[in-house]
C-alpha cells in the first residue's frame, strides 16, 4: 500500500544576496556560575557545548545558484528569483556584483554550520560563469587541540546537462544532440581551421568563447563529441587551445561547447553527513548516504565543541555592504533539518528526513514545522 503526501515543503530560507544567519548564543544557554563571562574554561558545559569525542553531524539542505548564469545573447538574465543570483557580468557596478563579484563567485564558500572547532560548508567548484551554473563540493574543518585540518571533497552537487532533442525545432543548436536524443552540446562557431601546430583555431565568430583557461571546446565525430582541450587565449577570431591530442581540423569544421547546464538542485534537497571517530581520529564525509571521503586528522588531540556561539548560514562576521558575502561566507539556500548526535553512524538509509536517536542527540533543529 502506498501513501501519497502533498503540500508545501517548508524550510529556513537564505535567499540570494542576503546577509543572514541563525545564532545559537553560548551565554544564553550556559550559565556563568563563577561570574567570569570572559573565561569559559570554568563553565559547566552541557549539551553540545559539553561534548567531547565522537560525533555525527547531519543536515538536509537545498543550495541556491550563485554564479548568475552568463552566456552572450542566449540566456535571459535572472533578477526576480530568490534562488538564482543575478548576472553580475552585465556590469561591474551592479548591486549583485558589489555583493559578490563575478570573480569571487567561482570560489565562494557557503557556511552551513559554524563552530570554532568544527565547520561544514559548500564551496563553488566551477571555473567560469558562461553557461555554467554553480556546482558544489563539501568542505569540513576540524580542530583538535591547536591544529585545524581542512577536508574538501570533489564535486558533490552538480548541474543537469542537456535537454531532449525536439524533432521539429529548427534551432541550429540541434546539431549537438547525441545518440540518446539528448542535446548535450551547442554549436558555437563554424568555419574552424586549425593551425600553428594544431594549438590555434580560426573561427567565424568568437563571441561565444571566453578566455579563462577553463572553457572546453569540442568537435563532432559521428555521434561522439571529442575534446580539443580548453581555451587559453583569444585574439580576434583566433583561439589558442591546449589540444592535448594534437587533432587537426579541416576548414569549415563546427566547434561546440557543452550545452547549457541547469541548476535543478535548487528544487531538490541533499543530505550531508560528517562522522568523526575519536579513537582513530578519522572523519568521513557523506552525501545522500554515499561515502565521499575518509580523512585522518594530523593531530592526536581530543575533540570538543568550542565554548562559543554557534552559527547557521554564515561564520558570524555580520559584515554588510560590498564584498559582505565573501567575508561572511554567506549561505544561500534552504535548511530543512540539522542534527548532531554523540554516536558514530556508519549508514544513512534515510536521506530525506533526519531520525536522530534522542538519547544521543546533542542538537536537533527542524525547520519544516507548519507554523514557521
Amino acid at each position: 500500500m502506498y501513501h501519497i503526501l502533498t503540500g508545501k515543503q517548508r524550510s529556513l530560507v537564505f535567499p540570494v544576496m542576503c546577509n543572514a544567519r541563525v545564532k545559537m548564543d553560548y551565554s544564553s544557554n550556559i550559565p556563568d556560575i563563577e561570574g567570569t563571562p570572559s573565561d569559559t574554561t570554568d563553565d559547566t558545559g552541557f549539551g553540545i557545548w559539553g561534548h567531547t569525542g565522537t560525533f555525527t553531524f547531519e543536515s538536509v539542505i537545498t543550495p541556491y545558484e550563485i554564479n548568475g548564469i552568463v552566456f552572450s545573447g542566449s540566456l535571459p538574465d535572472t533578477k526576480s528569483s530568490h534562488k538564482i543570483m543575478p548576472n553580475g557580468a552585465a556590469t561591474s557596478d551592479s548591486e549583485s556584483n558589489k555583493y559578490l563579484s563575478t570573480t569571487a563567485r567561482l570560489t565562494h564558500e557557503m557556511m552551513i554550520f559554524y563552530n570554532t572547532n568544527f565547520q561544514v560548508s559548500l564551496v563553488n567548484d566551477t571555473t567560469h560563469l558562461y553557461g555554467q551554473p554553480a556546482e558544489y563540493k563539501i568542505r569540513v574543518r576540524l580542530k583538535l587541540g591547536s591544529t585545524t585540518d581542512t577536508y574538501t571533497t570533489g564535486a558533490a552537487i552538480s548541474t543537469t546537462e542537456g535537454k531532449m532533442f525536439v524533432y521539429d525545432d529548427l534551432s541550429s543548436d540541434n546539431a549537438g544532440f547525441d545518440k540518446s536524443g539528448r542535446l548535450k552540446f551547442r554549436e558555437a562557431s563554424t568555419g574552424a581551421t586549425s593551425g600553428g601546430g594544431n594549438t590555434t583555431l580560426t573561427v567565424g565568430s568568437a563571441s561565444h568563447f571566453v578566455d579563462v583557461n577553463a572553457q572546453e571546446v569540442f568537435y563532432r565525430s559521428g555521434f561522439d563529441f571529442l575534446s580539443l582541450g580548453v581555451i587559453t587565449n583569444i585574439s580576434g577570431t583566433t583561439l589558442t587551445i591546449t589540444n592535448p591530442n594534437n587533432v587537426s581540423l579541416s576548414s569549415g569544421t563546427p566547434i561546440y561547447l557543452r550545452a547549457y547546464s541547469l541548476p535543478n538542485y535548487i528544487n531538490d534537497s541533499f543530505h550531508i553527513a560528517c562522522v568523526f571517530e575519536e579513537l582513530s581520529k578519522t572523519l568521513n564525509i557523506y552525501l545522500n548516504g554515499k561515502l565521499l571521503s575518509t580523512n585522518t586528522h594530523s593531530s592526536s588531540g581530543a575533540f570538543t565543541f568550542d565554548r562559543s556561539d554557534i552559527y547557521l548560514g554564515s561564520n558570524g562576521s555580520d559584515s554588510t555592504g560590498a564584498g559582505s558575502a565573501t567575508t561572511n561566507k554567506q549561505f544561500m539556500g534552504e535548511m530543512h533539518e540539522l542534527a548532531i548526535t554523540k554516536a558514530q553512524r556508519k549508514r544513512f538509509p534515510y536521506v530525506l528526513n533526519l531520525l536522530p536517536n534522542y538519547d544521543d542527540t546533542l542538537l536537533y533543529l527542524r525547520f519544516e514545522e507548519v507554523d514557521l
